[in-house]
């Protein structure tokens, strides 16, 4: 059993009632979820997963579970952040809970922070965020769309010397062209902007990534032009071996190409 929790703390308390969540789930789970021992904070998240079902309907449960996420995502402690994503995984197989118009603004913060988790230090971390981004893309009330304007969205300067940063966002990118490319096609543009970033890093594995994304956004958009033009001011040493493969992708009868994009996206992926 998880150690007692102590006393929710009156800053903690206000944070709790503003969102609804010391009302539907009550001072224990609260307190819990606020708590100064993270093996405390852990059996908090798991007391609200096991608690969230049965809350949906009620006028404030979703901004409840994603205040309870929300803590979860700015933890240090690895452990509580995988346990906070339960919540996530108990509301998506739970009808209703996350279908209201509302839901992209209530969850709207939560998805920062989980993009930000994209270019952590631990595997773990960022294999879940990732999970936890791409689940919402089949959720009508959020989609490919708004999970995709988030992975396109530049880098802010602080991090674009950071290979992590940048891998952060391709490999995700990458599984959004291929599992909902058609849903993106909006996208294409900025996405594009990104990517031809990347391929400017120092970095060669950042490098091979965005070249990756490049052909994942080619079998999207199919235009040559569109992008030789977009990628007209990069250094020729990188754009034009990538315009060429591109090219002889494009030539390749469709059938071939068809098996050999899907024999590409399928390996590599881990």
């Amino acid at each position: 059993a998880p150690p007692p929790r102590e006393p929710l703390e009156a800053a903690s308390r206000k944070e709790a009632e503003a969102c609804g969540l010391l009302e539907l789930y009550g001072e224990e789970v609260a307190a819990r979820v606020f708590s100064r021992s993270w093996q405390v904070r852990q059996s908090g998240m798991a007391a609200a997963a096991a608690k969230a079902p049965s809350l949906v309907g009620e006028r404030r449960a979703l901004a409840a579970a994603a205040k309870v996420m929300l803590v979860g995502a700015s933890d240090k402690m690895v452990n509580v952040f995988l346990a906070s994503l339960d919540v996530l995984a108990a509301l998506i197989s739970s009808p209703g809970a996350l279908g209201s118009r509302d839901a992209e603004r209530e969850l709207r913060p939560l998805l920062l922070s989980w993009r930000d988790k994209l270019s952590d230090s631990n595997g773990r971390v960022r294999e879940a965020a990732e999970g936890a981004l791409l689940a919402l893309c089949s959720l009508p009330a959020i989609g490919p769309s708004a999970v995709g304007a988030l992975l396109v969205a530049p880098l802010p300067p602080a991090k674009r010397n950071s290979s992590q940063a940048w891998l952060g966002r391709l490999a995700p990118l990458q599984r959004l062209l291929r599992e909902h490319g058609p849903q993106v096609r909006e996208l294409s543009d900025p996405a594009l902007r990104l990517v031809k970033e990347a391929l400017g890093s120092a970095s060669g594995q950042v490098r091979a990534e965005a070249t990756e994304a490049a052909r994942e956004l080619f079998a999207l958009v199919g235009d040559m032009q569109v992008f030789a033009r977009q990628l007209a001011d990069l250094k020729p040493a990188l754009r034009d071996p990538l315009l060429a493969s591109l090219e002889q992708r494009s030539a390749e009868p469709a059938s071939e190409s068809g098996e050999g994009g899907r024999r590409r996206g399928g390996g590599g992926g881990g």
